[in-house]
């Protein structure tokens, strides 16, 4: 398991080779989960495979009366065409998304295995993600006022016990306005 505000849960499946999801927000509980950003966070399955990462998805999904943010709508059965293989599957591609800025190893790696959905029957088509550099922004500028305030109890009387890193991410909350 783990939980997902920015990436923790994409990020490092990624780098070990497993299958994490940030699952739709609300779709599951964050109720006794350390929070840090409230309306940003994610809790999700991080697994060997799809079909386990469905399973948890599964179990762990639903309405939760500690966590009013969760979904009322049923919980979709998550393995019902994990079978089906991806014959005709539709793939949204941006090739210039998937290598720009990024490790030319990782993007030849994630066109590889688009590659191989293609051969195993997936429709690719070409697409253009839109600029997101200025959600970045917003990104940071909400999450560590989020997390400023979902700290106040302990930050800064206890600053010493934070890190230095989410030090410097607390500090940068303190210097949001309300306008921002």
């Amino acid at each position: 398991m783990g939980s997902d505000t920015g990436g923790s849960i994409r990020f490092p499946s990624a780098a070990c080779g497993i299958v994490g999801i940030k699952p739709t927000w609300g779709r599951v509980s964050r109720y006794g989960v350390l929070v840090l950003a409230e309306s940003l966070d994610h809790i999700g399955p991080m697994t060997r495979c799809a079909a386990d990462a469905g399973i948890i998805l599964q179990t762990i999904a639903g309405l939760d009366p500690n966590d009013p943010t969760t979904l009322s709508a049923p919980v979709p059965p998550m393995l019902e065409e994990i079978d089906q293989g991806v014959h005709g599957l539709r793939i949204g591609v941006d090739e210039t998304y998937i290598s720009g800025n990024t490790d030319p190893q990782l993007a030849e790696s994630v066109l590889a295995g688009i590659g191989v959905l293609e051969r195993l029957g997936a429709v690719l088509v070409k697409i253009q993600m839109p600029d997101i550099s200025d959600y970045m922004e917003a990104f940071g500028v909400l999450c560590s006022a989020e997390a400023l305030a979902a700290h106040e109890a302990t930050f800064p009387s206890r600053r010493d016990d934070y890190g230095p890193c989410l030090q410097g991410w607390l500090d940068k909350g303190a210097t949001v306005t309300g306008v921002e």
